[in-house]
């Protein structure tokens, strides 16, 4: 379960990764302290994964997580294209 301070918009990053215990997943971790907050497994991330890799297997990333209702607990992230920043 999240704490209070990790609901709301944070800026992260996403990490295209080979070597870990999802297989070739991205991971999207907080830009302030580490902490992993998702993670997107092969299977369903092939296409993010190779644009990741394609920008030097780091891009920004900008999250948002709230809570619905007692018992749900939704996010959703958006991964910026380098090119976009320029």
């Amino acid at each position: 379960m999240p704490k209070q301070a990790d609901y709301g918009v944070h800026h992260g990053y996403a990490i295209a990764e080979g070597n870990n215990q999802y297989d070739n997943a991205v991971i999207i971790k907080r830009k302030d302290n580490g902490k992993i907050i998702a993670c997107v497994e092969n299977d369903v991330n092939r296409q993010l994964h190779d644009f990741i890799i394609q920008n030097e297997g780091k891009v920004h990333a900008l999250y948002y997580i709230w809570k619905y209702g007692k018992n749900r607990i939704y996010g959703c992230a958006y991964i910026r294209n380098r090119d976009e920043h320029r």
